[in-house]
């Protein structure tokens, strides 16, 4: 979910995200990537920074098509001050994959034969969803890692072919 953030101030903005399954009657935050809060502060300019949120519809919804799924970003200053615009909606289906169906997809995209032969496999959903159940093969990895340490938090030679896999599109 890409979100473009402007503030003639250049202020730190919060955003909060939240969905609704009855047409904005009720709501619930939308859990992001690793099962973090989707309330998170971020960067603004005049002329728009671009921040993207990845949903982990997955827990919010669980598996299946998802019809009529209302998605509301909310902007404001941290702290509590008061909001800096107006909450934006946006009205989405969401075809939220089983596990069987992933593995299926993304192993006939990677491998014909539906071995993991020629490169590694890397899940970076977060350790609770790797445990819970991951793509045969699938070797789980800290995303968290990977953005603090780049290509150190990768074990493997740096000729190796790494596929990254996780719920979101992000």
């Amino acid at each position: 979910m890409a979100v473009k953030v402007a503030d003639r101030r250049s202020r730190e903005i919060t955003l909060s995200i939240d969905f609704s399954l009855d047409g904005g009657t009720s709501w619930r935050a939308a859990t992001g990537l690793f099962g973090k809060s989707a309330g998170q502060t971020v960067s603004s300019s005049p002329e728009g920074t671009e921040h993207a949120f990845t949903w982990s519809a997955h827990r919010d919804l669980g598996t299946g098509l998802h019809e009529g799924v209302l998605v509301r970003v909310t902007p404001s200053q941290p702290r509590g001050k008061p909001a800096v615009g107006e909450p934006i909606e946006e009205l989405i289906t969401y075809d939220v994959p089983s596990t069987g169906d992933l593995h299926a997809d993304l192993l006939a995209d990677l491998s014909p034969d539906g071995t993991l032969d020629g490169f590694v496999l890397a899940d970076v959903r977060g350790e609770d969803d790797h445990a819970a159940g991951h793509l045969p093969g699938a070797v789980f990895v800290s995303f968290a890692d990977i953005q603090e340490r780049g290509r150190e938090a990768l074990p493997w030679p740096l000729d190796t072919r790494i596929v990254f896999y996780c719920y979101g599109g992000g």
